[in-house]
């Protein structure tokens, strides 16, 4: 790598550790952790037992880390509860074999390397996994000054359920507020989608392509807002036979927006090749309509959380819409009945939704309001030891990510103990931190940012330890610093860990006020553990996200094609359930949040080749057009009356263009490795494409363009050939770089 790349990709690292995500300060949630935390040291102060009071403080602080919101009341105390037990265990277990240096480094790497399978579980597996790493570490380095591993097991779980009455019980409980605001922020999402479209410039017949990778994210922000709602609702009906109103109400709001979606992606793609197929004047106002139906989008989100807005002038709002927009019956461009088919029911949808989101008000309970709250669309979890079963091999990502950390962190407790470190546990926390389970391309970056916010943070610590020798000073400026730590925490990491590193270190001060050597000893201890997690991550079991990346895009062409089949068949007549419609939409729009947030992790690393980037990028942007072809096609079947012409041969050009994506999905696999690409294979399933493509226009030009449907396979088509371009050049150069090295 040359040194102007090397310069500019650490730029690129810097400005990406420190830039905020979207998002406001939790500032509840700092207030919380900050009430947790200094409560047990004012105890231990006042009755002089600092020991158990930071052990208590170490024990609530590390459970209620672990919820993050966005869950419902139940899975949150089953959580937390899981939590608590299994740091009680590691607190002990840490504790016993930190009396020796070999059961030390043993029983840190069997122990770190256990939990972290706890990662198959999902997101709360990895933040439950992560918390009691930390915890392990700390004390085996540091055991405790208590003998009594009774009493030590008695404070874990008596600070975890401190922690616990402050998540659940100290604030009130509202059992359906946490899935209120995440219906809610669905409608927020999707006002912001509308916004979006309403700023595209009406005159092109294409997307630019920043006007398109903006629409692209903002709908997989939507999406992913879905899931996450569609999971809790899920979760809050487990195991009951029986369900409230207030649930149906809102299974029904969530099935309704994720509607309405689909309906404005119709609209939207279609737009995009209107300029080329008639002139539409009345879609000139489209930018007026979506603003309005963006400011509506709120107001509905608004009364789903209960704020003061008259459903009534909202439901006037609608009504006024509907006369101004909505295209009258003697329309003579069946496409534009069609079109506006579309619009006319996401209106009619709204009322609605406008509805139902004024009944969750308990001041508002209309008996007359007509709620359809269908299903929810659940499948059956795999049992947790059967995943770990199946993850027990070498090829699991998960299984050599629990090696690397054990084997790491086992490491760092060696080298802390064996040279008598003052404070040796900051070299393993640091390796705890850094090697974060799903190890990918955010890794450099977590690494610069712990590694820039540490040494920062503990240049700020010795300039104020050093003059504070009060002991209510340092409380005082334990509160400031837990207040702002917590509630940045969502917004950037590196500021996190800025101001972590010396509220840590306020909390060793507390019976040792003005030792500045506390943040000497934790900027020199990090900076070696960020040396063994890079060595570690370098050289144990690497799984370089760009391994991983061919596998995701594979995943969602096979998913893409089993959601294009089902719509298919519905488009021509043979009875498919629309939850299977809408399960498989939810599969592949996952597999599409996997793909490309593989492909970001996958730019971010060091190592890959700069001109295979413009060819992977433009694969996976024709891939998302494609993704969005298939949900206007959906769109059509629930929407659009019609009798479609020729069924015979759209579904052979309809087979025929699943074909080809079958043969994409294989193709795909070969930007594995170097010694897996083989160009005569590439070459013969690229001439079959090709062959196929020609078949598939042809049967095109035998039928009729009247209606959409036809439209929307001709442009799957077009996008397909696209694509098969793509994959060509990809494989050239990638072909060309074998060619090279082994000359």
């Amino acid at each position: 790598m040359n040194t102007d790349r090397l310069f500019a990709n650490f730029k690129h690292y810097l400005r990406t550790s420190f830039q905020f995500t979207t998002g406001k300060p939790s500032y509840s949630r700092g207030l919380r952790v900050t009430v947790i935390i200094v409560v047990p040291v004012l105890f231990g102060l006042h009755y002089g037992r600092i020991p158990e009071a930071l052990l208590f403080m170490l024990a609530a602080l590390n459970v209620t880390l672990v919820d993050m919101g966005g869950m419902t009341y139940r899975k949150t105390a089953r959580i937390l509860i899981l939590t608590t037990i299994l740091n009680a265990f590691a607190a002990i277990v840490a504790q016993t074999a930190g009396l020796h240096i070999v059961t030390a480094s043993i029983l840190t790497a069997i122990w770190l390397a256990g939990v972290a399978m706890l990662g198959l579980l999902g997101n709360s597996g990895v933040m439950i996994s992560f918390v009691n790493s930390v915890i392990f570490v700390l004390i085996v380095v540091n055991p405790s000054k208590l003998d009594s591993i009774e009493g030590i097991f008695i404070i874990f779980i008596a600070g975890g359920v401190w922690a616990m009455l402050l998540s659940l019980l100290a604030w009130p409980i509202r059992p359906y507020q946490p899935i209120r605001k995440a219906i809610a922020q669905c409608f927020f999402e999707n006002a912001i989608f509308l916004r979006a479209l309403a700023m595209i410039d009406k005159n092109e017949a294409a997307l630019p392509n920043q006007d398109q990778e903006t629409i692209d994210k903002l709908h997989r922000k939507f999406r992913a807002g879905i899931d996450n709602a569609h999971d809790m609702l899920s979760d809050i009906r487990k195991g009951r036979y029986n369900k409230s109103e207030v649930e149906d109400s809102l299974i029904s709001l969530l099935q309704s927006v994720s509607k309405d979606h689909r309906s404005l992606i119709a609209i939207k793609v279609w737009h995009q090749q209107k300029k080329k197929k008639l002139d539409f004047s009345e879609l000139r106002k489209t930018k007026g309509l979506f603003l309005e139906l963006a400011d509506i989008q709120d107001d509905i989100a608004n009364l789903v959380l209960h704020s003061k807005i008259s459903e009534k002038n909202l439901l006037t709002k609608i009504d006024r819409l509907k006369n101004e927009y909505i295209v009258s019956e003697d329309q003579e461009s069946g496409q534009i009945k069609e079109m506006f088919k579309i619009v006319e029911q996401i209106i009619e949808r709204l009322k609605t939704e406008a509805l139902m989101a004024a009944w969750q008000n308990p001041s508002f309970r209309r008996k007359d309001v007509k709620i359809n709250p269908g299903s929810l669309i659940s499948k059956d979890r795999i049992p947790f030891l059967m995943l770990l079963k199946n993850n027990l091999t070498y090829k699991s990502t998960c299984f050599r990510h629990a090696l690397r950390i054990g084997i790491t962190g086992s490491v760092s407790v060696f080298l802390a103990l064996i040279f008598n470190l003052p404070h040796g546990f900051w070299m393993p926390l640091t390796v705890v931190v850094i090697m974060a389970p799903d190890f990918g391309g955010s890794f450099l970056i977590r690494t610069l940012q712990r590694g820039s916010g540490t040494i920062l943070g503990g240049l700020f610590a010795i300039l104020v330890i050093s003059q504070i020798h009060s002991t209510i000073l340092i409380i005082i400026f334990l509160i400031v610093l837990t207040f702002v730590a917590i509630s940045i925490q969502t917004i950037n990491y590196a500021l996190f860990v800025f101001f972590l590193t010396p509220l840590i270190v306020t909390m060793y001060s507390i019976s040792d006020a003005g030792n500045w050597h506390i943040p000497v000893d934790r900027v020199i201890e990090t900076i070696a553990g960020i040396a063994l997690a890079l060595i570690g991550s370098q050289f144990l079991f690497p799984a370089w996200e760009k391994y991983r990346f061919p596998d995701r895009v594979s995943n969602l062409l096979t998913n893409t094609d089993l959601y294009f089949n089902k719509v298919l068949l519905a488009l021509t007549g043979e009875k498919i359930s629309p939850l299977i419609l809408i399960s498989l939409n939810r599969e592949m729009e996952l597999s599409s949040s996997n793909a490309n947030a593989s492909l970001q992790r996958t730019l971010t690393q060091p190592g890959l080749n700069t001109e295979l980037i413009p060819p992977m990028m433009a694969f996976l942007s024709l891939l998302n057009q494609l993704i969005q072809s298939v949900i206007c096609l959906h769109e059509y079947v629930g929407v659009i009356n019609f009798k479609l012409e020729n069924k015979d041969k759209l579904s052979d050009a309809g087979k025929k263009l699943s074909e080809i994506i079958q043969l994409l999905a294989k193709n795909v696999l070969l930007q594995k490795a170097k010694n897996t690409i083989s160009k005569d294979k590439f070459k013969d399933d690229k001439t079959n494409m090709e062959s196929l493509l020609k078949k598939t226009n042809a049967i095109f030009g035998t039928i009729s363009k009247e209606s959409l449907p036809a439209v929307e396979l001709e442009r799957i088509a077009e996008i397909e050939s696209n694509m098969i371009k793509t994959m060509g050049t990809y494989h050239s150069k990638y072909a060309g770089e074998l060619l090279q090295s082994e000359k």
